[in-house]
């Protein structure tokens, strides 16, 4: 089936979570929560660190500059969500680079063919088609973890797959008919607290996974990306 023309990633005026990362590819700013408030916007909201349960609003400093802000509302639930409530990453020092990885679609594929069993599969985007949308929120994982997200604005959906039975291969199925932005920006695999996989921009830019993944996972992923 032929797929649709991707269009620009994360939507019309989007704005990555602290632009430059680390050697993960995980929005540092994000992931280090460096940016501190500097005024309040509304009322009845506390604020503070960048912390990835919260919501984020861009505004203005005094001098004019663009600063983004925490706005956690009273009382506002998370989710269902196990651990600590810290949001995971891949730190860099546990990282292996596969390098440039230019094909979602591919990506997909290695990933259902190589992952472990219980692992989760969490989609990040801002435009997201309504079909796939569906079809992620009736296969939800009943049990998920806070992942540290890759777009601060506008607010992107979040979704964690199971990667069980036909699920992966259900999503990949419904992903052929769309460009790649209408399936997701950003994608990363976990089981438990620990990150296996992870693409901030998925499809046009590195793929990183974790150093503790047997080896034979690993080459399993470079065999199917087709990379050295």
């Amino acid at each position: 089936m032929t797929r649709r023309r991707a269009r620009g990633r994360g939507g019309e005026g989007s704005l990555a979570a602290g632009g430059a990362g680390d050697s993960s590819g995980v929005p540092t700013r994000l992931s280090r929560g460096k940016l501190r408030r500097s005024a309040r916007l509304g009322r009845g909201g506390s604020y503070g660190l960048l912390d990835a349960s919260d919501e984020y609003l861009p505004g203005l400093t005094k001098g004019g500059s663009v600063k983004w802000f925490r706005r956690r509302r009273a009382g506002e639930a998370v989710g269902s969500v196990a651990g600590s409530g810290e949001a995971i990453s891949l730190g860099g020092e546990r990282a292996i680079n596969l390098g440039l990885i230019r094909d979602l679609y591919a990506l997909l594929a290695a990933i259902d063919e190589v992952m472990p069993a219980g692992a989760v599969l969490y989609l990040e985007g801002t435009s997201i088609v309504p079909n796939i949308q569906a079809f992620l929120e009736t296969h939800q994982a009943q049990e998920s973890q806070l992942v540290v997200r890759g777009t601060l604005w506008p607010r992107p959906k979040t979704y964690h797959l199971p990667l069980t039975g036909s699920n992966l291969s259900q999503l990949r199925e419904l992903a052929e008919r769309h460009a790649e932005p209408e399936i997701c920006d950003h994608l990363v695999v976990y089981r438990g607290d620990e990150v296996l996989v992870s693409a901030y921009d998925a499809g046009s830019s590195h793929v990183y996974v974790s150093r503790d993944l047997p080896p034979e996972t690993v080459e399993g992923l470079r065999r199917r990306l087709g990379v050295a």
